[in-house]
């Protein structure tokens, strides 16, 4: 079967790799909009690292998707910052989105431990807010450092 490659956001794949790009993309449709949630900058560096997630939205799957202030995603170092590093947490970044047995949106996604980045990357979730203009926040814009209470699920008898 044939397929037809969409570009809907970064540079051309004809063009060279670069950190201005993005990767580890996620889409997630909600309240009419198609939202896709990239990563982007340097993931591999430790406590260095710039990875960071932004997100951009469409009313149609195949795009266009734009951020907040209406840039197109096809472009370089846009998209609407989600998640950034904070003092405990570097490179928080490549997620993953799903709904909750409450209705309550999550993001996993992983990054360094400032205070032990040797450990490599670990895994972390925090809840997604929907704000009032439709666009999905992180409390803080970085990774939670307390505990949270976590996703609702099933339990088994």
């Amino acid at each position: 079967a044939a397929t037809t490659k969409i570009h809907v956001a970064g540079l051309d794949t004809s063009t060279d790799w670069n950190v201005g790009t993005y990767e580890g993309s996620y889409v997630q449709f909600h309240d009419g909009y198609y939202y896709l949630f990239l990563s982007s900058g340097t993931c591999c560096e430790g406590n260095t690292s710039s990875y960071h997630v932004v997100v951009a939205r469409s009313e149609f799957a195949t795009g266009p998707y734009v951020d907040r202030n209406g840039h197109s995603m096809k472009a370089a170092n846009v998209g609407t910052p989600i998640l950034e590093r904070n003092d405990s947490f570097a490179g928080p970044g490549h997620n993953a989105i799903f709904q909750d047995m409450a209705g309550d949106t999550w993001m996993l996604y992983h990054g360094y431990m400032t205070s032990n980045p040797a450990r490599g990357r670990v895994l972390l979730v925090d809840k997604i807010n929907w704000g009032d203009d439709g666009w999905p926040s992180i409390h803080g814009g970085t990774p939670s450092t307390t505990p949270l209470q976590g996703p609702a699920y099933w339990q088994l008898p």
